[in-house]
């Protein structure tokens, strides 16, 4: 999801994160510290490896801290305790999309990054969703027209599937539990599909148009939903068997 820029509170406990930005009021997002040495089942450690198998860019790690998630899109409201793992923007090249203006024309550095964070369920160790903010620099964008797609994808507690994002593209395949984040796209409208890898029934067949804000894949156990850094729906239910 792509936020807007604020000022930074002083002492707020993200690194270089606006309040504003998870305050549950401004957004359905709530973050706050952790309780001091809850019991976890996942380390730093481990959830730094999944937040680097998450990110496309593959940035210097700035801060892995215990944060509480309430998901204010529920009811009732969803509690997580989760990893926040916070990238270094200074570190991350290449944000944004990989074009702009007619095909083929490169636009290096056209995009500043403010933050960019990794979110890893500290008892299942699995991968919640990934939170970016930046803009565009003034006079960059040669035709606004050409613009691409980041989506992000996150198979919460549905079988194993195959994810075709726009035609031609490689299938991805995510099992239970996994996510990724699809940057190298062509240009909108992509024809996305996605499939049951146990029995390749087709569970979306689906065009997102330019224009739409269409950016976020969940696959639940009951379906699969498409939006814009909305709810996934009911809490996690265990992963199915085939």
């Amino acid at each position: 999801m792509l936020l807007a820029r604020h000022d930074t509170p002083v002492g707020f406990h993200l690194d270089g994160v606006p309040a504003v930005d998870f305050d549950g009021l401004h957004s359905s997002m709530l973050i706050e510290p952790a309780l001091a040495n809850p019991s976890v089942a996942v380390s730093q450690e481990q959830a730094i490896a999944t937040a680097n198998q998450n990110h496309p860019w593959r940035g210097e790690i700035r801060q892995a801290v215990l944060v509480q998630l309430t998901d204010k899109a529920k009811d009732p409201p969803e509690r997580t305790l989760a990893w926040a793992v916070n990238f270094d923007p200074a570190t991350i090249v290449g944000w944004g999309p990989p074009s702009c203006g007619p095909a083929g024309h490169r636009c290096a550095s056209a995009y500043d990054l403010f933050y960019s964070l990794v979110f890893v369920d500290a008892n299942s160790g699995n991968f919640i969703f990934g939170a970016d903010s930046g803009h565009e620099r003034a006079g960059q964008d040669e035709d606004s027209a050409h613009k691409q797609l980041r989506l992000s994808v996150a198979n919460i507690d549905g079988p194993p599937v195959r994810v075709v994002p726009f035609d031609g593209a490689d299938a991805l395949t995510l099992a239970c539990g996994e996510g990724r984040q699809i940057t190298d796209g062509p240009d909108l409208p992509w024809h996305l599909t996605v499939s049951n890898a146990w029995t390749g029934e087709v569970m979306l067949d689906h065009t997102i148009e330019a224009g739409t804000d269409e950016d976020t894949l969940l696959i639940r156990r009951d379906g699969v939903l498409i939006g814009h850094d909305g709810s996934g729906g009911p809490a996690p239910v265990g992963c199915p068997s085939p």
